[in-house]
């Protein structure tokens, strides 16, 4: 697939900053241990995902087995029955191993981009730029389809939920509670989905940003990388703060469900019956979120620094490796470049602007296939 990395603008705002040699020694030391963090969370992540998918897979099942089993409520085992074929069960177990691959095949890609950002970062004279853009390359995609994904996955939910009331009312024990009254709090339940959906858009929006300007900086030696890298911070310094506060209603929701069986015993309240076994089983199958919220804050917290720092790094280094490099886009100088695209294009520049580029937008073809000659011009 084509995969084609433009170039972000540029903030009009921003102007170069120099790099001290006593930033770029702490950047380089946090560099080199943040990397090696998030590469290790990214693992554990992983492998908590696993856990998450087999847990629930239980969970769906033991439900099933209590709801159609003797102590289930009258008439539900035929309900089960008529209402999931034979092929549900399965299709749904399998349904959860697809998602389960592709978030295990999303995370490689971020360790590999991350890892690669690291090497070059510590190395930008002779660092593995290919495999940069190469990661960079495979990881944009999924970056896009993580901003859509949780917009359809709402709407099929939402829709999901309106047919699902309509059929429950078919079976007459709703009381007065008619499908009509409670689909009506569709729009109320979207409502709050809503700040989530544009906090993860704007979020995955700034971390793409940031890998098109370490692609972009493969191309252009001189194109800055720590506007981009401060707006990530910024963005996951919001998402911190936001996870903290999940993470604390996590542990109440998790909590409460693991306990309420014998605070309701305590309190000598009516017996919860067969929804006592089944909300422990939610509590039971939502704990290793509470794990996987914990190790998400520690990955945010070390990624807000890691994209400060590469681009620190980036930035402080020039062109092949000279501190104190003064790039064109901003001395208002012309660059004089060739016109094939694999060279670094030109930069349009207008010194009424004191000196900035106005248009930084470009893109990138394909890597040319090693050893297939000089790749075509445009």
């Amino acid at each position: 697939m084509r995969v084609m990395i433009r170039a972000p603008r540029i903030p009009p705002q921003y102007l170069p900053e120099p790099v001290s040699a006593e930033e770029r020694a702490l950047a380089q030391e946090r560099t080199r241990s943040r990397g090696g963090r998030i590469a290790g969370g990214l693992a554990a992540w992983g492998g908590l995902q696993v856990l998450l998918t087999v847990l629930g897979m239980w969970a769906i099942w033991r439900a099933l087995k209590l709801l159609g089993g003797p102590g289930g409520p009258a008439g539900m085992a035929e309900v089960l029955r008529a209402a999931l074929p034979v092929w549900a069960l399965p299709g749904i177990f399998l349904l959860m191993v697809i998602a389960l691959g592709f978030q295990l095949w999303a995370v490689l890609l971020a360790r590999r981009v991350i890892l690669a950002a690291q090497a070059w970062a510590l190395d930008p004279v002779s660092g593995p730029t290919h495999e940069l853009r190469a990661s960079v390359r495979a990881v944009r995609p999924w970056i896009t389809l993580s901003q859509w994904a949780p917009i359809a996955l709402s709407v099929l939910n939402l829709a999901a939920l309106f047919f699902g009331l309509q059929a429950i009312g078919s079976l007459d024990e709703l009381g007065d509670a008619s499908p009509t009254s409670l689909a009506g709090g569709l729009p109320g339940i979207a409502l709050t989905q809503l700040p989530n959906l544009i906090l993860n858009w704007l979020i995955l929006g700034s971390v793409g940003r940031w890998a098109d300007a370490l692609f972009t900086r493969t191309r252009e030696l001189d194109f800055p990388v720590r506007p981009f890298g401060r707006s990530t911070a910024n963005w996951l310094l919001f998402t911190l703060i936001f996870a903290v506060l999940q993470l604390l209603n996590l542990l109440v929701t998790v909590g409460g469900l693991l306990l309420l069986p014998q605070l309701m015993a305590l309190g000598e309240r009516a017996d919860l019956g067969f929804a006592a076994p089944l909300i422990q089983i939610g509590g039971w199958a939502l704990a290793p979120l509470v794990l996987l919220s914990a190790l998400g804050i520690a990955l945010l917290a070390w990624s807000r620094a890691f994209a400060l720092d590469v681009a620190t790094l980036l930035d402080g280094a020039g062109v092949a490796g000279k501190p104190g490099f003064v790039p064109v886009w901003a001395s208002g100088q012309a660059q004089a470049v060739a016109a094939d695209p694999w060279s670094a294009p030109e930069i349009t520049v207008r010194p009424e602007l004191g000196g900035r580029s106005e248009t930084v937008e470009r893109a990138w073809p394909d890597e040319p296939q090693e050893g297939a000659g000089t790749p075509p011009k445009a």
